[in-house]
């Protein structure tokens, strides 16, 4: 896996290694905050960041986009319009995100496996 600079490839991209070495580690406070950062930068249709996540990951770009979709819907995450930025929603976490974090994990290994 190679990282590179990008618009926003390089926060999304280092946020989810953060949350991936969290979790391995086990270190829970800082899973949450990464885990909001990394749902900030993923609006609506997927597309801020998702590109260049995607090819530098070199995750198929609907796979990647099925298992979050998949994701926020187990974990019962809601979208609230920003009071400040009115184009973009936010995501907010339900207490059974960590629960859910190993099911993330496990599909997005095994398509990095088999990539």
């Amino acid at each position: 896996m190679e990282l590179k600079q990008g618009k926003h490839m390089t926060l999304l991209c280092g946020e989810i290694l953060q949350f991936w070495i969290g979790f391995r580690t086990g270190v829970s406070l800082s899973e949450i905050r990464v885990i909001n950062k990394i749902f900030f930068y993923y609006d609506n249709n997927l597309d801020c960041g998702h590109k260049e996540l995607v090819a530098d990951l070199n995750i198929p770009s609907s796979a990647l986009s099925k298992i979050l979709k998949n994701w926020l819907t187990e974990c019962s995450i809601s979208t609230k319009k920003s009071s400040k930025d009115k184009r973009r929603n936010f995501y907010y976490p339900s207490a059974n995100l960590v629960k859910h974090r190993e099911t993330l994990f496990t599909e997005i290994q095994c398509i990095i496996n088999k990539s």
